[in-house]
């Protein structure tokens, strides 16, 4: 009975180390300001492009945080998860979810603003590739995914991204 008994005392500490090792996942409530995707894929027209990058540029959100990853048979560098910061249409900062820290700034070069994601898919259609996808929010226009298979009967050479939330920050940074 003592077994139990111990086992019993450490259970809670146990649960607590459980949940604190999930801390780099979302929260299943978003927080104030938070906007989650709901992705469905489709091709993505010049028209839908247009239409959608018009949407984000009337929000005037110039604020903002967003968990991105770039989706592509690329080095574990460029497809880690990020939360990417942006004040007034420029990059603050990006930082590793899984670790932590802050890239450096050539690691951050390799992402992206939202307005920087618009024109990784306008690249993409006027490439042209063969098929370009993508979601997008049907508010405030965020590209939540794209993926761009470049040229027909070629493995590996597609690429994409994708947003797990974005919180906008008023009148913050």
């Amino acid at each position: 009975m003592k077994t139990s008994s111990a086992l019993r005392s450490i259970l809670p500490a146990i649960a607590c180390l459980g949940l604190a090792s999930c801390s780099d996942q979302l929260p299943t409530q978003p927080r104030t300001g938070t906007v989650v995707p709901t992705p469905s894929e489709s091709p993505v027209s010049e028209a839908m492009l247009v239409a959608n990058q018009a949407r984000w540029s009337a929000s005037a959100i110039d604020r903002y945080r967003y968990r991105f990853r770039w989706e592509c048979f690329c080095g574990h560098d460029e497809v880690r998860t990020v939360d990417i910061t942006v004040a007034r249409g420029t990059i603050v900062s990006v930082v590793d979810v899984e670790t932590g820290q802050r890239l450096d700034a050539q690691a951050a070069s390799r992402y992206r603003t939202i307005e920087g994601l618009f024109e990784f898919v306008r690249g993409a259609i006027d490439y042209p590739a063969v098929s370009v996808n993508g979601a997008f929010d049907p508010d405030l226009g965020i590209p939540w995914s794209a993926h761009v298979d470049y040229v027909a009967n070629i493995a590996d050479e597609e690429k994409g991204f994708r947003i797990f939330a974005l919180t906008r920050f008023p009148g913050l940074l």
